[in-house]
C-alpha cells in the first residue's frame, strides 16, 4: 500500500508590501521557504543542519544546470515528467 507524505507549513502573513516581478522570460518569480532545518516538520521529522547543508551543496549543481524542476502536488514517481513541470528553482 502506497502512502503519501505531505509536509505543510502554517501560513503567517507578514505586514510587507508585495511587489510582483516578472523574469526576463515573462514568467512570474516567487520566493519562499522550501524546507527548514533543526525544526520538527509536519510529518514529525527533524533534519539536522549538517544533513541539509550536505544535500543543498549537491543540489546547487542541479540548480546551476537549470535542471531543478518540480511538479505540482505529489506525483507518484520521483522522476519529473517534463510535460507536468510547474516550477523551476533558480537560486538557493
Amino acid at each position: 500500500m502506497k502512502q503519501i507524505l505531505i509536509e505543510t507549513r502554517a501560513f503567517n502573513a507578514n505586514p510587507i508590501s508585495l511587489t510582483e516581478v516578472k523574469a526576463p522570460s515573462g514568467n512570474p518569480m516567487v520566493e519562499g521557504i522550501l524546507a527548514t532545518a533543526e525544526v520538527k516538520n509536519g510529518n514529525g521529522r527533524y533534519y539536522a543542519r549538517d544533513l541539509w547543508q550536505r544535500e543543498i551543496d549537491k543540489y546547487k549543481e542541479v540548480v546551476k544546470e537549470n535542471r531543478a524542476t518540480g511538479e505540482l502536488d505529489h506525483p507518484e514517481s520521483s522522476i519529473i515528467n517534463l510535460k507536468n513541470v510547474s516550477h523551476i528553482i533558480r537560486d538557493l
